[in-house]
């Protein structure tokens, strides 16, 4: 086996652990599927252990996640902690209060995340308030009923 085919067989193994693509020929796949859960186990385990604030959702912060990562894949670099803001800000935009509180508090930076001045930090603020508060009083105009927040039980 030369150096190329080397590649694409490294290739199509990282493809169907990571991507969920198909099976390279010649590996068990039983064995590729229970090192690809393990592996999106991990993945979900680290991005939500670097944001303590989602500790406030319990388990369905990894129902959540499931629903995330299954659309999103790893960000470039692989980093937990900025896969797990690009998961807060998933989850802000459904409407979830601790995460819109963590969105509006941090940025991303390269490969990390910084806090936000206090000037940025009250105007996502704002931001995410306006949000859900123009849809409901433009229902409320129209003589329909005030919809929920997603995260509203």
């Amino acid at each position: 086996m030369n150096r190329e085919q080397l590649l694409e067989r490294q290739y199509q193994l990282l493809n169907c652990l990571v991507a969920g693509g198909p099976h390279p020929p010649g590996m068990p796949a039983g064995r590729l599927r229970l090192v690809s859960r393990g592996l999106a186990c991990k993945r979900r385990r680290e991005a939500i252990a670097s944001w303590p604030g989602l500790a406030q959702l319990e388990g369905q912060a990894e129902v959540w996640f499931d629903q995330y990562a299954a659309e999103h894949g790893r960000p470039a670099g692989g980093s937990p902690l900025l896969d797990g803001y690009q998961f807060n800000l998933w989850l802000a935009r459904r409407g979830v209060a601790v995460a819109i509180r963590i969105v509006c508090e941090c940025r991303p930076f390269r490969e990390s995340v910084l806090p936000r001045p206090a000037w940025e930090r009250h105007l996502w603020s704002l931001g995410y308030r306006v949000k859900g508060w123009v849809p409901a009083l433009t229902t409320s105009l129209v003589g329909g009923p005030s919809p929920k927040p997603a995260g509203a039980r």
